[in-house]
């Protein structure tokens, strides 16, 4: 478990029903990954083959976040904290119930680290229990996330060497 005193608080919101979560987070990393994908075209006479640009895959951010039912968050305190907290995790990784085809896409959420702010949804979330009561029910935990940046609007590298915060 982290120290909590170096810990910043995050959030989660589900931006459908504008349910949230808070928890700590004290990243000794956060991975950000951006990959790309190009097309091998064979020109002839060619002795290689040359790549042109298909798209930029999402960003996806790796990291760790930590709760503990011994913290209070408000109201929120104890196992009820520990599993409303996980129930909503979970609930990130189901679709929507709907009838459209186009409905049973991830859940869109939004994730605020300091000052990122990133909006997409959560693609894995593995949970490992830390900290247990008598009764062995759980008090802590370490939630290992994988959150994919969903983007609306087509990104250049021109916009992206000139910084104009996070999320921009």
């Amino acid at each position: 478990m982290p120290n909590y005193r170096a810990t910043t608080k995050g959030r989660i919101v589900d931006m459908s029903s504008q349910a949230f979560r808070f928890f700590d987070i004290a990243p000794a990393t956060l991975d950000e990954v951006v990959s790309v994908t190009y097309a091998r075209q064979t020109v002839p006479g060619l002795s290689h083959k040359r790549s042109q640009f298909m798209n930029t895959n999402n960003k996806i951010l790796t990291f760790d976040l930590f709760v503990d039912g011994l913290i209070s968050d408000g109201d929120d305190f104890g196992p009820d904290k520990v599993e409303k907290t996980k129930r909503f995790l979970y609930s990130l990784c189901y679709p929507r119930a709907s009838r459209r085809i186009d409905g049973a896409g991830p859940p869109k959420a939004m994730l605020s680290i300091g000052p990122m702010n990133v909006v997409g949804y959560v693609e894995e979330v593995s949970i490992q229990n830390t900290r247990f009561y008598s009764d062995l029910s759980v008090r802590a935990f370490k939630a290992s996330i994988k959150f994919v940046e969903e983007l609306d609007r087509r990104k250049t590298s021109g916009q992206l060497q000139e910084f104009q915060g996070w999320g921009s």
